[in-house]
């Protein structure tokens, strides 16, 4: 693992000699582009030949995420319900590693509904196989054998090359592989000079992204030396990747030039980057590690800077919860909590709503209603300026 973190992703590929890496790369990303509503089948309904009936896509394109209700009415399949026309489907049940299906569809459509109720299921469907997050070909190709050594760090900026080789397949234009690896390189590049206004948040988000990846190292080093498999163990290691990419992809969208964008799925990171902390926190398992006494403290960080950088369009659950998680599951003291991380001057949405002052020191109940008191705060000032 330490020997991948100083190789960059385009070193990494062009290092891989058994495949023709960059090829199926890039076919990878052809097939995301060209991916039609019909490729969710086998995971969504359980169907082998990829297509839905007439009466599914009728259903897609009639409901709205605001109509929509899951049913719970047989173990091996759930049914969403258009609370509208009445009418129900059935949907597979079952749990796979990263298949957008079961719990894990429910859980998207929750979040994309939460974003934009009026969304068509349809768009909603067509936008998780356009997203590399959530594309089940893009998020096997991460998880293959040949990129198991491969930084978590890269792997993210590989998510964020692949938005823009999509982007453009899906405009018509096409990429070949010399082209692929220079929006890769560019990525690289952005990704650790990132434009002036945002390096505050991006030294945040690598002090974070390096200690989550010490705990990594020392997972997997626990795994190696283990005399049998550890569920709980493997548990943390999955955390922890998803933890990474999910902090990696908070940064927002940018350019050579500078131009920093928020893009319309970008609640949707910051919604994964909320789940995988709040997976993490609540995982008692993790006070073994020797870095663990950092995280709370490094997750609520983020959380805070999260919500101002989302500014006025974005609302999303109390940043306080991460802080009361990790106290709770004693990941992080009460005694911990102190001014330092304070000292930043975290503010939202220039409301000067200040979360620590520097050098005060907080204790237990005391840190909570402080934290509260600031995150209401905070809401309160992002939906007057959103108003």
């Amino acid at each position: 693992m330490s020997q991948a973190k100083l190789t960059t992703a385009r070193e990494y590929l062009d290092s891989i000699t058994d495949f023709q890496t960059w090829e199926l790369y890039l076919n990878m990303l052809k097939d995301i582009s060209n991916s039609t509503i019909n490729d969710l089948a086998t995971s969504v309904i359980d169907n082998k030949d990829k297509t839905f009936s007439q009466d599914y896509l009728n259903f897609f394109n009639d409901t709205l995420l605001s109509e929509i209700e899951f049913e719970d009415l047989d173990p091996n399949l759930f049914y969403i319900k258009n609370t509208r026309t009445q009418n129900r489907l059935a949907f597979s049940n079952r749990i796979t590693a990263s298949e957008l299906r079961g719990p894990r569809l429910g859980q998207y459509l929750t979040q994309a509904r939460n974003f934009n109720p009026n969304l068509t299921l349809h768009d909603a469907l067509i936008n998780s196989i356009k997203e590399p997050t959530t594309a089940d070909l893009h998020k096997y190709f991460i998880s293959t054998n040949m990129l198991i050594n491969m930084s978590e760090k890269n792997k993210a900026i590989l998510i964020r090359s692949s938005r823009a080789a999509i982007t453009q397949f899906s405009t018509g234009n096409d990429l070949t592989i010399e082209a692929l690896k220079s929006i890769v390189d560019e990525q690289h590049q952005l990704f650790h000079n990132c434009p002036e206004p945002l390096k505050s948040m991006h030294t945040q988000l690598m002090t974070t992204v390096e200690t989550l990846e010490n705990l990594l190292i020392e997972a997997n080093l626990k795994r190696d030396q283990a005399d049998k498999s550890d569920p709980e163990l493997e548990k943390i290691i999955v955390q922890l990747r998803s933890a990474i990419i999910t902090a990696c992809d908070l940064l927002p969208d940018y350019d050579n030039s500078g131009k920093i964008t928020y893009p319309i799925n970008y609640q949707t990171r910051v919604n994964s980057y909320i789940e995988a902390s709040n997976a993490l926190a609540n995982n008692p398992s993790l006070k073994q590690f020797s870095f663990s006494s950092y995280l709370g403290m490094s997750l609520f960080a983020l959380g805070v800077l999260a919500i101002t950088t989302c500014a006025a369009a974005i609302l999303f659950p109390p940043a306080a919860l991460f802080m009361s998680q990790a106290l709770l599951h004693g990941i992080v003291s009460a005694t911990a909590i102190e001014g330092t991380l304070a000292g930043a001057g975290v503010v939202a949405a220039g409301a000067g709503v200040g979360f620590f002052r520097k050098g005060n020191k907080f204790q237990g109940k005391e840190a909570m209603e402080t934290l509260k008191v600031s995150n209401d705060e905070v809401v309160k000032s992002i939906t007057a300026s959103a108003a």
